[in-house]
């Protein structure tokens, strides 16, 4: 514990006054050794300088000399240390007033005119035998001579930087002492100011609070442990505030936790908007429908959406403003690939007053896919059936057509008579017998024997057989190999070669008998597949007929059967892969097989994305 009565003010004052008068008592210590160092340096320099002048004056007096020569002058300079020396005459009794004047100017202008300000001011203003200063480090030393009649005087220069240095500290320690002073003075002012208000407002704040401070303890030590009981309790308050809190937390944010755990856990997207229209949540299903990141729309306007089209935009605009439901509905997103069933339905309070909208999305892009995978599997059913009783019935017709055609054919023949109509009878027949074939191998299941085969080579082989082929001889046949020559993949050589010659085929006939182009690749070489790219520059496929090109017997052309695609889709199916088209009314079209590559293929496999 500290003396009764002794406070913190007379700290504080008692702190600056000694800061004060260690300030002081530096300065004048350092003005001391400044000033006794400069008297001790002064005081051997003038020593020397006066023996130097009253060894010149005598040498001047013996000789009876007036001035001093240049040899003279060079050899005094440099046996005394001197920068130069001078003579300057002041007057004689026998001239007259003006020819002192005269001797004066003469005298002057020997004097080199840099050195005129330092020698003007030791003659004006020094003392004889003391040191002046003159121009920066210079000093001078003036001493009188009298020869003979005339009255002289000599002044010896000499560089002393050491000195110069000395007087310039001394100068400056005077500046610096004045600056200090008053700094520390402000600064007194200034602690003094901020220092102790703050203290006495605490004292204040206590007492009004009904705190009592103690009078016999240190008064800083009472305020702070004051406050420090103060802060105990408050701290022990908080705790007590913050259990009942948490719990009160606990209980409110309960609900809202579960909600949010059930949009994050939900197969179904969830989109929920507020009355003024801005996204509230965007859980991570919808994230996953829509390819998209919630974080750039959370909080704006859901007309900022770029995946709803017009129609949702105006059904969930009529949802916020008129309170209507919009019961599950299917939509096409053609920018994402994307089929789902939309509701759109209002979000009310407790009071049933509509504080916003929930869209729910659900993706049945999957379950689109089956059904169209279905209702084909159902059309092959019922066309296998078909073709199996209808192929029955037409060969044994075909049989009898064919055989009373060779009857008549044999009669025209022994009458001499033009069989060229019977001939192409039996054309006709034998196009028809081939065209039941073929839906028979439509139908029939597959013998699959999948063999390791090279890609390049594979599809070499099928160019080269098409290459020579007459219908073929407008068609420029391109195949890029760069990527296939190392890729290996186990495939029925029979079956898919029947594949993608059905598919060239179908690009061939794109051009209608005009000159082309056929590009075939392997392009999007990626996670142990290949895909093959079939592109010709021809006439295109519009929208329209883009999703009935795989359905059996549908064909644009009029000669066609409307089976190869089929059949190449099939074909593609049973080894695993996928037949994907694109194209574009008068620009052409792609297809694109997708095939398993083999285990050591897929090994030293790169990942291309193009």
């Amino acid at each position: 514990m500290y003396k009764k009565n002794k406070t913190y003010e007379l700290e504080v004052h008692f702190g600056l006054l000694v800061l004060v008068i260690i300030m002081l008592s530096l300065n004048i210590f350092s003005n001391f050794v400044i000033y006794s160092g400069r008297n001790i340096l002064v005081d051997d320099i003038e020593g020397e300088l006066y023996k130097s002048s009253l060894a010149i004056s005598r040498h001047l007096q013996n000789n009876q000399m007036t001035s001093v020569s240049d040899s003279d002058k060079r050899l005094f300079l440099k046996k005394y240390n001197l920068d130069d020396l001078f003579f300057i005459q002041s007057y004689q009794k026998d001239f007259s007033k003006n020819e002192n004047i005269q001797n004066l100017q003469q005298s002057m202008t020997k004097i080199p005119p840099e050195q005129m300000p330092n020698i003007i001011k030791t003659i004006v203003s020094a003392d004889y035998y003391e040191l002046t200063r003159g121009v920066e480090s210079h000093y001078a030393f003036a001493a009188p001579l009298i020869i003979g009649k005339s009255n002289n005087i000599l002044v010896l220069s000499k560089n002393l930087p050491k000195l110069a240095y000395l007087d310039d500290s001394s100068n400056t320690l005077k500046l610096i002492s004045m600056i200090a002073f008053f700094a520390i003075a402000l600064i007194y002012i200034l602690l003094y100011r901020f220092i102790l208000p703050p203290f006495r407002l605490l004292k204040e704040k206590a007492k009004s609070a009904g705190r009592n401070i103690p009078k016999e303890d240190y008064e800083v030590d009472s305020v702070l442990n004051e406050y420090q009981i103060i802060i105990k309790e408050l701290k022990e308050k908080e705790r007590e505030l913050v259990k009942l809190h948490q719990g009160e937390t606990l209980r409110a944010d309960s609900l809202e936790q579960f909600n949010e755990y059930l949009l994050g856990s939900m197969n179904a997207g969830i989109i929920t908007i507020d009355k003024d229209g801005k996204v509230l949540t965007f859980n991570n299903a919808a994230e996953k429908i829509f390819q998209t990141d919630s974080f750039e729309y959370l909080n704006k306007s859901y007309t900022s959406l770029p995946f709803l089209s017009k129609k949702l935009l105006a059904k969930i605009d009529r949802t916020l403003h008129k309170n209507i439901f919009h019961a599950y509905e299917e939509y096409s997103f053609t920018n994402i690939d994307l089929k789902a069933g939309i509701t759109i339905s209002p979000v009310c309070d407790n009071e049933t007053h509509q504080i916003g909208a929930s869209i729910l999305i659900n993706d049945i892009s999957e379950i689109k896919s089956l059904q169209n995978e279905l209702e084909k599997n159902r059309q092959m059913s019922a066309l296998g059936e078909m073709s199996a009783g209808l192929a029955h019935q037409l060969r044994n017709s075909l049989g009898a057509i064919v055989g009373y055609n060779q009857l008549v054919k044999k009669r025209l023949t022994q009458n001499n008579l033009d069989t060229h109509t019977v001939d192409s009878m039996a054309t006709e027949l034998n196009e028809s017998e081939h065209l039941i074939k073929r839906f028979l191998n439509f139908t029939k299941p597959f013998d699959f024997s999948p063999e390791n085969e090279n890609i390049a080579d594979f599809i070499e082989s099928i160019i080269e057989t098409l290459s020579v082929r007459d219908d073929f001889e407008k068609i420029s046949l391109q195949f890029d190999n760069q990527l296939a020559k190392n890729y290996e993949t186990d495939i029925d050589t029979l079956l898919l070669k029947q594949a993608i010659t059905n598919l060239i085929e179908n690009s061939k006939n794109a051009y209608d008998d005009a000159d082309g182009s056929i590009h075939v690749k392997v392009v999007n070489v990626e996670n142990e597949t290949c895909q093959i790219s079939i592109t010709d520059n021809g006439c295109g496929i519009d929208n329209d007929n883009l999703e009935k090109i795989f359905t059996p017997f549908y064909s644009t052309n009029p000669s066609g059967t409307g089976l190869g695609l089929p059949l190449a889709q099939k074909i593609i199916a049973l080894h695993n892969g996928h037949l994907i088209v694109e194209s574009e009314i008068g620009k052409g079209t792609t297809f694109k097989i997708i095939l398993p590559l083999s285990t050591s293929s897929a090994q030293i496999m790169p990942k291309i994305l193009l």
